[in-house]
């Protein structure tokens, strides 16, 4: 099992300082985010010349040490900005461009796979209405996906139409062959039991791990109420073959995101790797 951490972690660093300190944590991997306003490297830029970024990038991490363990693709200023379910053609169309762009990137670095985000709920619409665009979007990423050789995972969230673990299982029922990106923060947040999104653990291809409560999307491991030695225990008995990526993140944001400028990342970085480490050892 290895352990990654994601460089969006640290958003007030250069990338290669950021990777710098990745690399000196002890970590083997980073998650690279490609991401509209919160990210070292933006998906607008990348669709302008992905072969150049993936040059780029391949040296800038490989120069560290480093593999890309995945690539969470953010497009837009905010969630409901240009999702793949948009109603809107032309911003299913961009989100569509700038997917194909970052998915050619993701192959030139090496990365392990490629995550994105199934898009909220439209009001003014059936639920059911957000989430056939959804389905029919990611069936068509997923043809993309499988031609470059990566495979493809959905992050049910906070504001995605599937952002309970009935709705990310009603996700992958809908996309066969769809995979999930699971951070259980997500849930938890909402007060669901972590038990419930056990259920979502055979159809995960990477997992985003940081402390999390009812309540709070993002917490101290002192205040985290998250189990994470069990949800190791869980994931090793079903054979579980990918990473474990760290994701704690620094900004001022509003509603489930407000006190995440609360956290030192650094310090609770290393404190989860150590956590996992040691429960994948005693698991043996």
């Amino acid at each position: 099992m290895r352990f990654s951490c994601t460089d969006f972690s640290f958003p007030l660093l250069s990338h290669e300082a950021a990777l710098d300190l990745v690399a000196a944590m002890g970590f083997e991997a980073v998650d690279l985010v490609v991401a509209s306003g919160v990210g070292h490297v933006r998906p607008e830029a990348v669709a302008d010349h992905p072969e150049g970024w993936a040059e780029r990038l391949r040296e800038r991490i490989g120069a560290r040490g480093l593999a890309v363990s995945d690539v969470l693709l953010i497009q837009g200023s905010h969630h409901g900005d240009i999702p793949y379910n948009h109603p809107d053609p032309d911003r299913r169309e961009r989100a569509l461009e700038l997917f194909e762009a970052t998915l050619k990137m993701a192959s030139g670095v090496g990365a392990g796979g490629i995550t994105v985000l199934p898009g909220p709920r439209f009001e003014g619409e059936p639920a059911a209405a957000s989430a056939e665009r959804s389905a029919e979007a990611l069936a068509e990423l997923l043809v993309h996906a499988a031609e470059t050789g990566l495979t493809l995972s959905a992050e049910p969230h906070l504001g995605a139409w599937a952002e309970t673990p009935a709705g990310a299982l009603e996700l992958v029922e809908r996309c066969p062959g769809l995979k999930l990106t699971v951070d259980y923060g997500h849930f938890v947040y909402q007060g669901i039991a972590a038990e419930e999104v056990d259920a979502l653990l055979p159809h995960a291809r990477h997992l985003h791990v940081r402390g999390g409560c009812p309540g709070r999307l993002q917490t101290t491991s002192r205040e985290n109420t998250i189990d994470f030695a069990r949800i190791v225990e869980r994931l090793l008995t079903a054979g579980y073959g990918g990473d474990l990526a760290t994701e704690f993140v620094w900004f001022q944001g509003e509603g489930p995101y407000s006190r995440c400028d609360e956290v030192d990342c650094v310090a609770e970085s290393v404190r989860a790797r150590e956590a996992l480490a040691a429960a994948a050892r005693d698991r043996g």
